[in-house]
């Protein structure tokens, strides 16, 4: 490799981009420099979690991009304060924070499962980089922007073992992981962290992200307490427009009402920036505006306190202010911020002497390098829950509301959707059947411009014995006038003794699974052809309930309850329990309120009874259906 210049490095192996018809194959980038000196750069480019937000104009690169020579990576411009560092630049096109290591359900363009192996990329230049690099290093920088920030701040611990070093830096640009509440546990489960091995087992961080709890501030408070030693800073303007985007994508992604306006974005990130300045280590460049994206762009140079194009300059720039990472023994590095708080301008972090800081490493115990294992999963990507595993209280309360609705979304939800007009043309039928799979019995079951049911519950596994106890008329759907889909189910008409007789639990696991594939997919064709976001709403009819279902019937339930909202997070709508017994009513009048927010907006209590459902399928029938849709409208409003 030449002195200077970007080298690309094919690993080969099982690194790869996210989707199989990309002709390039995974590389990264090398830059050679002083052998002892290295910066470790997790380039961004967005994410791809779901099936909505990878088909299409997918947010997220989907193949290698090189990264120029500019900003930080510029080896001519005497103000680059690493223009002489060894660079391993961690290309991007995984979709996954560079932490993915899963088989998605659905299908990539060539018609192939979408896999997204970010970790395994990174990985590979880790271990490149350990065979080539093997010396104490004077400098370790380990550095992100915008999607890469996320994977610096994921892979920093397990980087800051791995190198022997005199002093190391961590720095985080355009990015602080500020996501709605209960959002971030089942990202990053979903894309595989738990098992990817980049987690501290003692820190209590692998529990957090079994249980679909953890978040990145959790991450960032481990590693600034494992490191207090270490300069962890933070780029950000106070409005970052591109940060905002992602917050609201994600509200719309996960059915959540709240959109967040710049002013109240600012607040959430003035409130995770004073909660990490707690931490001796951490500084942070804080700008004004709605700038993003500072590190290896040109601009670089010319940004200062202001944000980008920061002419005349208005306090000290940021390349100056990177000229102190990493802050070696004994010297200091201060916060910058145009208009802040106090307790954050007035941060100074003085590096400890040498001794000092082996005796902040004696609670870290040093570890090797993740393994490298293929997923054996090849279809559901399963986040394992360990039994003895805590949940917070509510949690349960949750599942407990989905015992019989939330695996059971129906495996006749297109009936409905296929006969009303609105939704249904020839061509709108060939469309679903190429969105959903090839050869698939979907598309057997639409021949003929209708629904025929009957395909798509022959194919669902163990449905020769399933079948006998869950059938249509104890289950019906309907559409609200919006065009959401309500699968309505009365619990007391479903015999689960009988029928746990007749299959195991996971056999059972696996058929709600399939159930809720297929109502997944109807929903995003519908949400494709209409404009409008098509949400799975599940209401539970508890007429004529005396007792709960057999006991292997609500484990399976509740298992694939658990899976499925990690599966299959983008359309999932409220639960909305129905014709409680007055009670029950009475006692939901008067503890909803107590509820987290969180949890009044995934279910949803009806507080009268609807006395005109004698039979489950008048619903589907006018006058009964208007009536019912009206009144279950009043609920959601609720």
């Amino acid at each position: 490799m030449e002195l200077g210049s970007s080298t690309f490095v094919v690993p080969g192996g099982q690194s790869r981009c996210i989707f199989s018809n990309v002709a390039s194959e995974y590389a990264f980038q090398v830059i050679p420099g002083d052998t002892d000196k290295l910066l470790i750069f997790f380039q961004g480019g967005g994410a791809c979690f779901n099936d909505a937000s990878t088909q299409g104009a997918a947010p997220c690169l989907s193949h290698v991009v090189a990264q120029p020579l500019v900003g930080i990576f510029d080896r001519t411009n005497a103000a680059n304060p690493y223009r002489k560092y060894t660079v391993v630049h961690i290309n991007y096109c995984s979709g996954d924070l560079h932490i993915g290591n899963v088989v998605r359900w659905y299908l990539d363009g060539a018609g192939q499962r979408v896999e997204q192996r970010g970790f395994l990329n990174a990985l590979s230049a880790v271990k490149w980089t350990r065979r080539n690099i093997p010396g104490r290093l004077a400098s370790l920088v380990i550095a992100g922007s915008s999607t890469g920030a996320l994977g610096a701040q994921l892979w920093a611990a397990t980087l800051l073992r791995s190198f022997s070093h005199q002093s190391a830096a961590v720095i985080s640009d355009s990015a602080l992981g500020i996501f709605p509440q209960h959002s971030q546990g089942p990202l990053l489960a979903g894309f595989g962290l738990c098992k990817s091995g980049l987690l501290d087992d003692s820190a209590g961080l692998q529990r957090l992200c079994i249980s679909q709890q953890l978040t990145m501030q959790d991450i960032f408070h481990q590693l600034a307490a494992d490191y207090p030693h270490v300069a962890l800073s933070v780029i950000t303007s106070q409005q970052d427009a591109m940060q905002i985007k992602i917050y609201n994508a994600v509200c719309m992604a996960n059915m959540m009402t709240e959109r967040d306006s710049a002013a109240e974005w600012e607040s959430k990130l003035m409130a995770t920036l004073e909660s990490y300045n707690k931490h001796p280590g951490f500084v942070v460049y804080l700008m004004s505006g709605n700038s993003d994206y500072f590190l290896p762009v040109k601009e670089l140079f010319t940004t200062d306190l202001r944000g980008k194009h920061g002419l005349p300059s208005y306090g000290l720039k940021l390349v100056q202010w990177l000229e102190s990472f990493p802050v070696f023994a004994g010297q200091s590095i201060s916060s910058e911020c145009s208009a802040c708080a106090p307790v954050l301008g007035s941060k100074t972090f003085t590096a400890p002497t040498a001794r000092l800081q082996q005796e902040s490493l004696v609670a870290v115990k040093p570890r090797d390098l993740p393994k490298e294992s293929k997923d054996d999963v090849e279809l559901l990507p399963s986040i394992r829950v360990e039994p003895s595993l805590e949940y917070p209280w509510w949690s349960y309360l949750y599942y407990a509301a989905l015992l019989i609705t939330a695996a059971l979304l129906s495996l006749g939800a297109a009936q409905e959707w296929c006969h009303r007009s609105s939704f249904q043309s020839e061509e709108s039928s060939q469309g679903l059947a190429s969105t959903v799979a090839g050869g698939h019995p979907w598309r057997t079951a639409q021949e003929g411009g209708g629904w025929d049911n009957k395909p798509v519950l022959d194919a669902a596994p163990h449905a020769a014995k399933v079948s006998k106890y869950i059938t249509p008329s104890q289950m019906v759907v309907v559409s609200t006038k919006v065009g959401d889909l309500v699968t309505c189910i009365r619990a007391s008409t479903i015999d689960s003794e009988a029928l746990m007789k007749e299959v195991t639990e996971e056999e059972m696991t696996e058929f709600f699974i399939y159930a809720r594939e297929v109502n997944s997919a109807m929903a995003e064709f519908r949400t494709r052809n209409t404009g409008h976001v098509c949400r799975l709403i599940s209401a539970n009819d508890l007429t004529g309930v005396s007792k709960f279902p057999d006991q292997s019937f609500q484990n399976a339930l509740t298992g694939s309850a658990k899976r499925a909202v990690t599966l299959y997070p983008g359309y999932s709508g409220p639960t909305v329990l129905l014709n409680l017994p007055w009670l029950a009513r009475m006692l939901v009048s008067i503890l909803t309120p107590l509820f987290p927010g969180a949890v009044r907006e995934k279910i949803k209590f009806a507080r009268g009874p609807m006395a005109y459902m004698k039979d489950l399928e008048d619903v589907i029938k006018e006058p009964t259906r208007g009536m019912f849709v009206d009144d279950l409208q009043a609920v959601l409003n609720s």
